[in-house]
């Protein structure tokens, strides 16, 4: 049979101080996009600290709204159940616009409003019982 050869070769940054030229170490890579204003505990559990946060925000944005707090606590469920995705994809970079927007928008997916009137008649009368129509 042949003979097998192996080569190995260790990156400069990883050498040991007696093996051979060695690079300074290279400074740590930071993240290309920094989150702006992201939760503290994302993707964790328990965000008591953030659902509070967001809940005094909603009362300095909306005083004397009693809305605004429900409002934040359904924020707050709403991405914290996506992993504080926007889309389900991109990161959520400042969740203050994110709730600002919610706010904003909710007429948009806001229900009919109830009416109470009832109909005039129901959508499926009875017919009335005709004794020449009976076969």
């Amino acid at each position: 049979m042949g003979n097998l050869s192996l080569s190995i070769s260790i990156p400069s940054s990883l050498r040991s101080e007696g093996e051979g030229p060695s690079a300074p170490p290279s400074p740590a890579r930071s993240p290309s996009r920094k989150l702006l204003n992201s939760p503290p505990n994302r993707g964790g559990v328990g965000g008591g600290a953030l659902l509070a946060e967001i809940q005094a925000y909603a009362t300095d944005q909306h005083p004397g709204s009693a809305d605004a707090q429900t409002e934040a606590a359904a924020f707050f469920d709403h991405f914290q159940s996506n992993g504080w995705r926007v889309g389900g994809k991109t990161p959520m970079v400042d969740w203050r616009a994110a709730f600002r927007n919610w706010m904003r928008r909710r007429p948009q997916f806001a229900g009919p409003a109830p009416t109470n009137a009832a109909p005039a008649r129901a959508r499926t009368a009875p017919k009335p019982a005709d004794p020449s129509r009976w076969s």
